[in-house]
C-alpha cells in the first residue's frame, strides 16, 4: 500500500511541512506591515493554527511513525492523498489517547494535542472531505 512506505509518508510529510512553514512565513509578512487591531488579532489566530500543525507535521508523526530525515522528492497525488488519509487518522488516535488519560495533561502534552487536532482538521480539508463543518484551511 502506497500510504504504509515510510518514503512517501516522509515525502509527503515533507511537502506539506514546507507549505505550511512558507504559509507562517506570509503570516510575519503581513504582520511587519502593521496591521489593524482585528487583522493583526486574525493574523496571530492563524499563526498559533499554522504552528500546531507545523509541530504534527515535524514532531508528532515522524515520532509516530518512526521516520527518519532523509532527501525527499516531490510525491505523486495518489502518494498525497493516501498519507493525508493516514495523517488524519493518526492525528485522530493520538488526541483521543492524550484526551482519556486520567491525570491532568502537562504542557507538552497540551502542545500534542492541540497539534493533533489541527493536524486531523487540516487533513481532513486537504481531502476535500467537508463533514462535520470543518469547512476550509484557515478559516
Amino acid at each position: 500500500m502506497v500510504a504504509g512506505s515510510r518514503g512517501a509518508r516522509a515525502d509527503v510529510i515533507g511537502d506539506h511541512l514546507a507549505r505550511i512553514r512558507g504559509a507562517r512565513s506570509a503570516v510575519v509578512a503581513a504582520l511587519d506591515r502593521l496591521p489593524s487591531a482585528d487583522e493583526r488579532e486574525a493574523l496571530l489566530r492563524r499563526d498559533e493554527t499554522l504552528a500546531a500543525i507545523e509541530r504534527g507535521l515535524a514532531v508528532l508523526l515522524p515520532e509516530a511513525w518512526g521516520l527518519e530525515d532523509r532527501p525527499l522528492r516531490r510525491p505523486r497525488l495518489d502518494e498525497d492523498r493516501a498519507v493525508l488519509a493516514d495523517i488524519r487518522s493518526t492525528a485522530a488516535v493520538l488526541a483521543l489517547r492524550l484526551e482519556e488519560r486520567p491525570d491532568r495533561l502537562t504542557p507538552g502534552e497540551e502542545q500534542d494535542l492541540a497539534a493533533a487536532v489541527a493536524l486531523y482538521r487540516w487533513a481532513h480539508t486537504e481531502l476535500g472531505d467537508r463533514y462535520g463543518g470543518i469547512g476550509t484551511f484557515p478559516a
